[in-house]
């Protein structure tokens, strides 16, 4: 089993070989330093036009994805996977959408996504927020 730091560098490595990806981030617990033992892995793909997920299906990683917007317009997708008996939560972060939503935020707009387990919803610039809390990768 691979210790923490190579698991990570070889997850951001091989996502960022990934057809239309252009960035890789860590967030959750793992990125802000809250993980506990067992901890999953919640990683970001930050992508423009020529992603598609099948790219990710053929990484050969046990577990699934979702289609782009599988999620819905926001948080518009990602998966659930296992890397070297590990939980890796995959994120896909379309710019375009970040781009617009930061637009509607320096003008005051925002939007409240209805989202599943999140019973208020989730506004829209919680992309903001997640892309500044993220540790970049790659």
């Amino acid at each position: 089993m691979m210790d923490d730091d190579t698991l990570l560098h070889h997850i951001a490595d091989t996502l960022a070989r990934v057809p239309g990806v252009l960035g890789v981030a860590l967030g959750g617990s793992r990125a802000y330093g809250g993980a506990a033992t067992g901890s999953d892995w919640d990683v970001a793909i930050y992508y423009r036009d020529g992603f598609h997920p099948d790219s990710v299906r053929a990484l050969g990683w046990s577990g699934t994805v979702s289609e782009i917007g599988g999620w819905g317009p926001l948080f518009n997708g990602g998966g659930k996977l296992a890397v070297d008996g590990r939980d890796i939560d995959i994120h896909y972060r379309d710019l375009d959408i970040i781009d617009r939503i930061h637009a509607e935020a320096e003008r005051g707009d925002y939007h409240v996504e209805p989202l599943l387990f999140h019973q208020a919803g989730l506004p829209s610039y919680i992309l903001l927020a997640e892309h500044g809390l993220n540790r970049t990768l790659r």
